[in-house]
Formats: C-alpha cells, structure tokens, sequence
C-alpha cells in the first residue's frame, strides 16, 4: 500500500504545498508519491544533504495554474531543476484553470470530515469513494455540500456533492467514511464555559 501526501492551494492554505515538500523530502523512507498544487520551495540547497536516499526515490507531482495570481507559475518552474539538482523525481504540470481532479478529490475529503466532525470526536478518513460528472473553471463558483448521512458502531459515512453555482450541474459526488478516532486522551476545549471535545 503506498502513502501520499498532498498540498493544494486554498486561500487559508497557502502553505500547503510547501508543507507537503518539506513532510515528503524531509520524511526518511520513501513514499508513494507527493502532489503539490501551486506552490514554491520553502528552503534553500544548503537542506539537500538532509534528504535521505529513500526520501529521494519519493516522486513529486507538481500542478500549477498559468494564471494564478497568488503563487506565480515562475515559482513552480523554479522547483523543477532544484528538485532534480538534489535528485528527486519531478514532473510539473501547467493547468487552464480547470478544476483539478484530484483537488476535487481533496477538497470532497476536507468538506466531508467538517460533516462527520459535526457529529462530534475526532475522526480519521478509511474510505473516500467519489465519481466525477463535470468540470469547472477556478474562478467559478460552485457549491459544496455535505450531510451526515449514516453511522454504524464507530462509524460515519458523508455524503458531497459540489455543484456549479450559476446552473446548478452536477461536478463530483463522493461519499467518506470516518472512523472514530481512538485516543488514551481527550482534548476538552470551553464553549460558553462548558467543557467540550475538539472537534480539531
């Protein structure tokens, strides 16, 4: 089984794809993948003698909009001869503006655990099914819902649908199941002075 880590660009995440780079070439074992969406290096080469060998063979996929405006397309450029100067796999790809599929994908798991976090406890994702009917363009708005729709034990399954605002087409709708996240503590946070489990 391989694991994956994944940055992507919203505005209250800029720093994701940063994060994902230093989590993936600073982790010591090789993983299946990392994907980064619209994003930049956070360091400089005097940190490729920290990579390990194993943290090397981790391939990077990199997708950057040729229009965003907040992290230019130069700063993803940037990353490819750096990361092939210290060895690591990487293959940039310049997006239209289209919705990412697998941003879609991120983002359905993102919106869902807020639905299943609702519920209450922490919670840890064990299977996101989703199917895509559509696409739509960054700039477009589109809404994204998600409602608690079973339990089983401890189990809690979601269901997203994000749709295009302005005709209401249907781009992607998925289902998650969360397991109950089992810890030997809880984190009690006050609302309204009364003592309750994050929800974080």
């Amino acid at each position: 089984m391989a694991s994956f880590l994944v940055g992507f660009l919203l505005p209250s995440l800029l720093l994701a794809g940063a994060l994902t780079l230093v989590s993936v070439l600073l982790y010591p074992k090789a993983l299946g993948g990392g994907l980064v969406f619209s994003g930049w290096i956070p360091f400089n080469s005097s940190i490729i003698n920290q990579f390990t060998e194993d943290a090397k063979k981790t391939p990077i996929l990199w997708s950057h909009g040729i229009d965003d405006k907040t992290v230019l397309l130069e700063a993803g450029q940037a990353a490819l001869p750096f990361l092939q100067q210290a060895g690591v796999t990487c293959e940039l790809k310049k997006e239209d503006g289209t919705f990412h599929t697998a941003a879609i994908g991120v983002l359905m798991e993102l919106i869902g655990a807020t639905a299943v976090y609702s519920a209450g406890g922490s919670h840890v994702s064990v299977d996101l099914n989703y199917s895509l009917y559509s696409t739509a363009k960054i700039q477009e708005e589109v809404k994204i819902e998600a409602r608690l729709v079973g339990k089983k034990e401890d189990l809690n399954a979601a269901i997203i649908e994000i749709r295009r605002d302005y005709d209401e087409e249907l781009i992607a709708t998925g289902r998650l199941w969360m397991r109950l996240l089992m810890t030997s503590f809880n984190l009690y946070v006050k609302l309204n002075g009364v003592d309750q489990v994050s929800k974080l």
